[in-house]
């Protein structure tokens, strides 16, 4: 009865061990090929959210300061970066000077103040993970600097150096760019944004050159 057994088991062809296996890469490449995108929808939604949180901070910023973190835009792209991880952290606030609008350490001439967080930084990924305090950048999903921009000559009045009716965030999504060598001195994080710098006193201030694919807090489109 056992030799019966052994005869009817029948042993895998190397043509159907070599179809099993080439099934087997197909699938594997459909899974490759989807996993990408579906990775790059995931962090988008997640870039989304965090646009929507640190817009809501900046908003709270203005609702207790009467202004948006500002400069006149003279700076770079990491001073930006840090003047927004600074405001949304309380450790800078605005204040009216002289009649004029500047912003200022939260403890500048304020004997035992207390920084005012707006946003809670934990979630975030951020150029120093091990030290919330010290860092100097906002990551977005993709590990890139997210970019901010809100200009107001001080002193002026909104509008007049601002073609925006509320202040730019950006993140440049999966196609953030590097610039092209080391020596481009004129390739920053806006450029590589998809937003050029232009003179402020022109029409469409950062409205030109706007990539399809960035991540934006208002419709530019407008």
């Amino acid at each position: 009865m056992r030799n019966i057994l052994f005869k009817n088991r029948r042993a895998f062809t190397l043509v159907e061990i070599l179809v099993v296996i080439a099934l087997l890469i197909v699938l594997a490449s459909i899974t490759f090929a989807l996993a990408g995108p579906v990775k790059n929808s995931i962090l988008t939604t997640k870039a989304k959210s965090q646009i929507q949180k640190i817009s809501l901070a900046l908003n709270e910023f203005k609702n207790k300061y009467g202004e948006y973190p500002m400069t006149d835009g003279g700076e770079s792209d990491e001073d930006w970066a840090e003047l927004l991880i600074d405001s949304v952290r309380g450790d800078r606030i605005l204040v009216r000077r002289g009649g004029k609008l500047k912003m200022a350490k939260y403890n500048e001439g304020r004997s035992g103040a207390e920084p005012l967080p707006f946003l809670a930084l934990g979630e975030y990924a951020l150029d120093d993970d091990s030290d919330v305090e010290n860092a100097k950048m906002i990551l977005d999903p993709w590990e890139n600097p997210y970019q901010y921009r809100y200009n107001k000559i001080t002193g002026g009045k909104p509008g007049t150096q601002w073609d925006a009716p509320t202040f730019l965030l950006i993140s440049a999504a999966a196609d953030y760019e590097e610039p092209p060598s080391d020596d481009d001195y004129f390739c920053g994080d806006m450029e590589r944004s998809g937003l050029f710098e232009t003179d402020a006193s022109q029409e469409n201030y950062y409205y030109e050159d706007r990539r399809a694919d960035n991540l934006v807090n208002i419709d530019m489109a407008q």
